[in-house]
C-alpha cells in the first residue's frame, strides 16, 4: 500500500432503494482529518468528489443485488483509490468473540495510517491463539485498542468507559459516546480483569462486538456479554439508519 490514510466502511445493496453507507460523512472528515495531519499533499475537494468517484466504480463493478459490501477507500499522494469486496462479518458470532493480549501499539495510533505492520502482527498472534482479535497493550500495561478497533467495557454499577489516548478515534466510538455517559479513561490490563462486568468491541465494519474471553499471558478470563452491551447494540443500529447516506445514482 502507498503511503497514505484510508477508511473502511459498508456499503448496503438494497432492490429496492438507493444503496446506504452508513456514517459516510463521519468517514470523510476523519480522512480528510487524517490526511491534512501527516501532510499529504493529496485533498479532498468535499464529499462529492468521493462519492462521485464511488458511483463509477459501483456501475463498472455491477455488484450482485441484495450483496452487501466492504469498501476501503485510500486517500495517497496518487489519489484515491477503492477497493470493494463482499462484506464478510467475521466476527459476528453466537456468545461474542474472544481476545488476544498483544504488547504493543500502532505507530501513528491517532490516524488510520496505511502502515498495518504492528495491527497485521498482532492479527497474526491472535489467530495463532484461536482468537478472532487482538488487544494492544503497551509497555505500561495499559490498555489502548483492539489491532482493528476499540474496546469499552462496563464496570459492575454499569458505568460504560473507552479508552481514547494513543488509539485511533474510530467511528462507532465517536457514535457511543455521543449519544451515552461514556467515560474516556485509561485502565491497566490487570484492573480490565478485575472491575470489568462486561466488554465489548467496536469499529465501522463489525459495528458492536460482545468479547466473551480475554486471553492473557497470565491466563484466560471470561465475561457474560450481556443487556448493557445489547442496548448498545441497538443503539448504534439506530443511529447507523438515521446517519445513513444514500448513494442515488
Amino acid at each position: 500500500m502507498r503511503t497514505g490514510v484510508f477508511t473502511t466502511f459498508i456499503l448496503k445493496c438494497n432492490q429496492n432503494a438507493a444503496p446506504g453507507i452508513p456514517f459516510l460523512m463521519r468517514h470523510f472528515n476523519r480522512l480528510a482529518g487524517d490526511a491534512q495531519s501527516i501532510g499529504l499533499p493529496t485533498k479532498l475537494e468535499g464529499i462529492a468528489e468521493l462519492t462521485t468517484n464511488l458511483r463509477k466504480l459501483l456501475a463498472t463493478a455491477q455488484p450482485e443485488v441484495n450483496c452487501d459490501l466492504r469498501i476501503k477507500v485510500i486517500l495517497s499522494p496518487a489519489g484515491l483509490e477503492f477497493t470493494i469486496t463482499p462484506l464478510n462479518r467475521r466476527w459476528q458470532k453466537p456468545g461474542g468473540i474472544s481476545l488476544k493480549v498483544f504488547n504493543g501499539t500502532r505507530p501513528k495510533a491517532n490516524i488510520k495510517h496505511s502502515d498495518l505492520s504492528v495491527s497485521e502482527a498482532a492479527s497474526q498472534a491472535a489467530a495463532h491463539a484461536q482468537a478472532e482479535e487482538a488487544l494492544l497493550v503497551d509497555k505500561h500495561d495499559l490498555v489502548r485498542e483492539g489491532a482493528w478497533s476499540n474496546i469499552f467495557w462496563f464496570d459492575r454499577t454499569g458505568t460504560l468507559y473507552t479508552n481514547r489516548k494513543q488509539a485511533l478515534p474510530g467511528i462507532i466510538q465517536s457514535v457511543i459516546i455521543e449519544q451515552t455517559a461514556a467515560i474516556d479513561t485509561e485502565i491497566t490490563l490487570a484492573d480490565l480483569v478485575n472491575l470489568a462486568s462486561e466488554v465489548f468491541i467496536t469499529n465501522a465494519v463489525e459495528l458492536v462486538v460482545p468479547v466473551r474471553q480475554l486471553l492473557t499471558e497470565s491466563g484466560c478470563y471470561n465475561f457474560l456479554p450481556g443487556p448493557l452491551t445489547r442496548k448498545i447494540q441497538e443503539l448504534v443500529h439506530a443511529q447507523a439508519l438515521i446517519e445513513e447516506y444514500l448513494l442515488e445514482t
